[in-house]
C-alpha cells in the first residue's frame, strides 16, 4: 500500500468529507505578486461596492430610528452623511485600484504574507508618481497607457477634487 504525502494532499486539494482541511492550499499556484494583487482585487472591491451601498441608502425616503425626527433637516443631515461615505469610499477605490498594480509589479517575495507591518509599509509606499516610475521601470507600456488614462479620466478629477473638497 503506498501512502500519499500530506503535501501532495495539500497541493492537490483533496477533500475530506465535506471538509477541506487545507482551505489556501490553491496558493502555491501562484508566484507571492499574483497573491497580493488579488488580495488588492478584493480590497477595491469592497470599497467600490461600500461607496455604491451609500448611494443606494442616499435614495431611501424611511430612515426608521436612524432619525428622531423625519424632517427636511434631519433627512438632508442623512443623506450629506451617505454622499460623504460614498465620495470617500469612491476616492479609496482609486488608491486601492493602483496598489493592484503596484503589488502586481513589485516585490515577489513570502515576506508580506509573514510580516503585516512589512505589507503595510508597502502599502503606504504607493503614490501615483512611484507607481509610474515603477512601471516604467519594468517596462510595461501597457500598463502605463492604462493609468495615465484612467488619472486624467474626468470623472476621476472629480471625485478627487469633491472628496479633498469634503475632508479640507
Amino acid at each position: 500500500m503506498i501512502l500519499t504525502p500530506i503535501w501532495k494532499i495539500a497541493i492537490n486539494q483533496i477533500w475530506i468529507g465535506s471538509f477541506n482541511c487545507f482551505p489556501d492550499a490553491h496558493y502555491v499556484n501562484f508566484i507571492p505578486s499574483v497573491i497580493y494583487a488579488a488580495h488588492k482585487i478584493g480590497d477595491v472591491y469592497t470599497a467600490f461596492s461600500s461607496a455604491r451601498s451609500y448611494l443606494s441608502d442616499f435614495e431611501c425616503d424611511n430612515f426608521g430610528q436612524l432619525l428622531s425626527n423625519h424632517d427636511e433637516m434631519h433627512l438632508k443631515y442623512l443623506r450629506s452623511k451617505f454622499l460623504q461615505s460614498s465620495l470617500s469610499f469612491y476616492n479609496y477605490a482609486i488608491d486601492l485600484s493602483w496598489q493592484v498594480i503596484w503589488f502586481y509589479l513589485g516585490d515577489n517575495s513570502y515576506l508580506f504574507m509573514e510580516k503585516q507591518d512589512y505589507y503595510n509599509k508597502y502599502s503606504q509606499m504607493c503614490t501615483f508618481p512611484s507607481l509610474l516610475e515603477m512601471v516604467d521601470l519594468r517596462d510595461r507600456q501597457d500598463f502605463m497607457q492604462h493609468l495615465v488614462a484612467f488619472n486624467s479620466n474626468e470623472l476621476t478629477h472629480e471625485v478627487r477634487k469633491l472628496y479633498n473638497y469634503v475632508t479640507h
